[in-house]
C-alpha cells in the first residue's frame, strides 16, 4: 500500500488536518473542531467511494480511520493518497443506515497533494 492517507474536513470554508492518532477505538470526528490542526495544502480528488461505519446506536456517526483504510479499492492501493474527508451520505440519519442498521453510509474522498 502507498501511503496511509490522513483525516481532513471542512472548517471555516477550508480543509484542515484532524489531529487524531488513534485509528481503530475512536472516531477521528469525536472531538471535532477542537481537533482540527492545520490548513491542508492544495489537494486534488482522486477518488470518491460509499464507505460503511459501524454504529452502536443510529443517532450517532462514528468513522474510525481504520475503517475507512480497509475500504480503499484496491484500484488506489498503490497509490500515495495523503488525505481523506468522510461525511455521511444525507443530514438525516435515518436515510444513513443500512437495512439492518449496523452501519452508517457515508461518502469518502481520497485525496493528493497537488
Amino acid at each position: 500500500m502507498g501511503l496511509r492517507p490522513k483525516p481532513v474536513a471542512m472548517h471555516k470554508g477550508k480543509l484542515h488536518w484532524i489531529d487524531h492518532d488513534e485509528v481503530t477505538l475512536t472516531s477521528f470526528l469525536w472531538n471535532f473542531p477542537a481537533n482540527v490542526g492545520k490548513e491542508t495544502p492544495a489537494l486534488t480528488i482522486v477518488a470518491e467511494i460509499e464507505t460503511l461505519h459501524s454504529c452502536a446506536f443510529p443517532g450517532f456517526f462514528k468513522p474510525s480511520i481504520q475503517e475507512v483504510w480497509n475500504q480503499i479499492p484496491e484500484l488506489f492501493k498503490d497509490i500515495d493518497l495523503h488525505a481523506f474527508e468522510t461525511n455521511l451520505i444525507s443530514n438525516d440519519l435515518n436515510e444513513c443506515l443500512t437495512e439492518d442498521q449496523s452501519s452508517h453510509i457515508a461518502r469518502t474522498r481520497f485525496y493528493k497533494v497537488k
